[in-house]
């Protein structure tokens, strides 16, 4: 059950940054190493691709790796976390400002000019599917103004209780 691996570690070949980042890294490490093996392979190859020792590299995690049911974005998540454990800090810095989003929730009421902003960051963008025909409506969906009003008021609390208003999400960096 290792073929969503062997699309994800193909995405990740593709993306230069994250490329340079691996391969920028001490071999040292276990995990690291065996993702360079694999985008050497993946450089050089003809036939399919060899992920064994990959996945062995995860050591008393590596059946979990790759007899656990989930997807390629899951994969890639996982993949992120244990990269992050085994080179530190530094690395997940870099990282997160390859595959990195910040984003801004605001909720306002105009009524009582209150205002409250929440940064946020992530590494991936949730995007419905549902009634779109475009990545580009799926994600106008997501930054569309959310009306707080009626029964659904914003409780901006004690001064001035619940109130109509809207709430915002924002794309600060991608």
């Amino acid at each position: 059950v290792t073929c969503y691996m062997a699309s994800a570690l193909q995405f990740l070949s593709v993306v230069t940054p994250f490329l340079s980042l691996i391969f920028q890294q001490d071999p040292s490490n276990k995990i690291c190493n065996e993702l360079q093996n694999v985008f050497r392979q993946l450089r050089n190859a003809f036939g399919p691709l060899q992920i064994r020792n990959f996945i062995s590299s995860f050591g008393e995690h590596s059946f979990e790796m790759s007899y656990r049911e989930q997807d390629s974005h899951e994969f890639i998540l996982t993949l992120f976390d244990y990269l992050d454990k085994e080179i530190g800090k530094d690395f997940e810095k870099a990282r997160n400002e390859i595959f990195g989003i910040e984003l801004v929730r605001i909720i306002e009421s105009k009524a009582v000019n209150v205002k409250k902003e929440t940064e946020e960051f992530q590494n991936d963008i949730p995007l419905p599917i549902a009634h779109f025909n475009s990545i580009q409506q799926s994600l106008d969906s997501l930054t569309e103004d959310e009306l707080f009003e009626g029964d659904n008021k914003w409780d901006t609390g004690t001064e001035h209780g619940k109130q109509d208003a809207v709430r915002r999400l924002r794309f600060k960096k991608l």
